[in-house]
């Protein structure tokens, strides 16, 4: 394990409950609790391909079975939300990508903030419910935003997920990003399991999928979502900003075992 200082990105607070209906997928104010998502980890197809080469086989690559789903950890995950922009795929166990038409198509990425809401998604808070579970914030619910990996909001929006992703293929990226099962992916995107399982609600019923969002305000709809009462919910508090609990570096992790 190599261990990297990161540097710490200034970032304004700007969670809040939007006025109109919406789903959130934390406490907003003024919505009830309604329900359960698996919040899962979204990469496009070039880096899904190099990780399920990696991980399960030159035979999985491009396949979109369960079976050959690639996996991250909580630790993995956390590894490369902490990066600050200086550390490539290869860094992380992966065969160096391309530089891309942007000179970035190596450097580790991240789509969604985990203080401002996705303006595009249906179930907001996805990024928020992540770095929350994978150790980025204290039970208590500081947010350590200035250790997020914000790279890439230098040219893109990062935390609109259908905007972020779109320069994937224009520039040579790839991306990790973070999704509400129900979620419409963006094209060229799939989810990849965490923690050894894929983010579906008949895992987080079973116990084996721990990434979820508390969905209060509007109902959502589909098989992976579950109805108040028939899945866990978190105990977290998702909605303070401060920043007392955020790791000082970030590791590079081997992604690729």
């Amino acid at each position: 394990m190599k261990l990297k200082t990161i540097t710490a990105i200034a970032t304004t607070a700007l969670l809040s409950a939007a006025t109109s209906a919406d789903s959130y997928l934390y406490p907003a104010a003024g919505e009830a609790y309604v329900g359960t998502v698996p919040v899962g980890i979204i990469v496009n197809d070039s880096l899904k391909s190099a990780l399920q080469t990696a991980q399960l086989g030159a035979e999985c690559a491009g396949e979109a079975t369960t079976a050959c789903m690639p996996s991250l950890t909580s630790v993995e995950v956390a590894s490369l939300i902490t990066t600050d922009g200086n550390q490539g795929w290869d860094n992380f166990g992966l065969p160096a990508f391309a530089a891309g038409a942007a000179n970035q198509g190596n450097t580790v990425l991240i789509c969604g903030r985990p203080d401002q809401d996705d303006p595009s998604a249906t179930a907001k808070g996805a990024t928020l419910v992540a770095t929350s579970e994978v150790g980025m914030g204290c039970s208590g619910g500081a947010l350590p935003v200035t250790k997020y990996n914000s790279f890439i909001s230098a040219f893109v929006s990062q935390s609109d997920l259908s905007e972020c992703t779109a320069i994937t293929g224009q520039y040579g990226l790839n991306i990790v990003s973070f999704a509400a099962a129900t979620e419409t992916l963006p094209s060229g995107y799939s989810f990849v399991k965490f923690n050894g399982s894929a983010p579906s609600i008949d895992n987080v019923i079973a116990g084996d999928y721990t990434m979820i969002g508390d969905v209060h305000g509007d109902a959502l709809t589909g098989a992976d979502y579950a109805s108040a009462g028939s899945a866990p919910q978190h105990k977290l508090n998702l909605t303070s900003t401060s920043d007392v609990c955020a790791p000082a570096s970030a590791s590079s992790i081997d992604i690729g075992s």
